[in-house]
């Protein structure tokens, strides 16, 4: 079984053991429920409950924010190459 659909399974068992099965959790995997942009309109209307989604920066650009970390080691990586990747990773240092 994927990763994505094994973790939430196993936490939806979680709540529902620790509420003694007065809550339970249904899981819809695989967008199931439409697109995050989609998902995150039925959020704001209540039709759905809680998502594991990313915000969509439609509402608000300044939620874009959160992907300036990629853009960052996009560009190290870009002029470093290999270099960055061996100091990062096989070396264990953070940026």
């Amino acid at each position: 079984m994927a990763v994505s659909k094994c973790l939430p399974n196993r936490e939806s068992n979680r709540v529902k053991a620790a509420s003694k099965g007065r809550i339970t959790v249904k899981i819809y995997p695989a967008n199931q429920l439409g697109d995050y942009t989609q998902v995150f309109e039925e959020l704001r209307r209540g039709t759905i409950d809680m998502a594991q989604i990313t915000v969509p920066s439609q509402f608000d650009t300044r939620l874009e924010v959160v992907y300036l970390h990629y853009l960052a080691l996009a560009l190290l990586y870009s002029y470093w190459g290999w270099q960055f990747v061996y100091w990062s990773m096989v070396e264990g240092k953070s940026l």
